[in-house]
């Protein structure tokens, strides 16, 4: 047998890498979105989180003074500062004596997704990212493009 006809009878040890490679590459990719997308919710779980203990803060502070305002200097709101919970702001962007309403805004990877709870115990998410296949608001927290309240 000469060396021609064995080559022919199957593929080079360079396509054998060639294929190889392009089915590592079709796996890797496929992965990455799911793992893209774990990431994120991550983020999202993280902000929604921080926003639900921001509002246990603020109620826990009217039991004690009868009021989500600031009582005087040495006693101040939890509303009075603007805090950062990993890739979230949050912040109190209506703040009355008897009634609040909290927002965690995303930025870096979490920009564009805005949520938002009240003194009612309400929860909504305002925005999501862009690319994202959803309308907004919904009256519960999305963290995962397909979750539904």
């Amino acid at each position: 047998m000469n060396r021609a006809a064995a080559r022919s009878r199957g593929l080079t040890s360079v396509k054998n890498v060639a294929l190889a490679a392009t089915v590592v590459a079709a796996f890797a990719a496929a992965e990455w979105s799911v793992y893209r997308a774990h990431v994120l919710h991550g983020h999202l779980a993280a902000g929604t989180q921080a926003l639900a203990e921001l509002r246990t803060r603020m109620e826990q502070y009217r039991a004690d003074h009868h009021t989500y305002l600031t009582v005087d200097g040495r006693t101040v709101s939890p509303c009075d500062t603007t805090s950062v919970a990993g890739t979230f702001t949050l912040a109190c962007p209506t703040l009355s004596p008897a009634s609040y309403q909290l927002a965690a805004t995303g930025s870096g990877p979490t920009a564009g997704f805005v949520y938002t709870t009240d003194s009612q115990g309400n929860r909504h998410t305002i925005r999501v990212a862009d690319g994202w296949s959803r309308t907004t608001p919904d009256a519960c927290w999305i963290t995962r493009e397909d979750d539904a309240c």
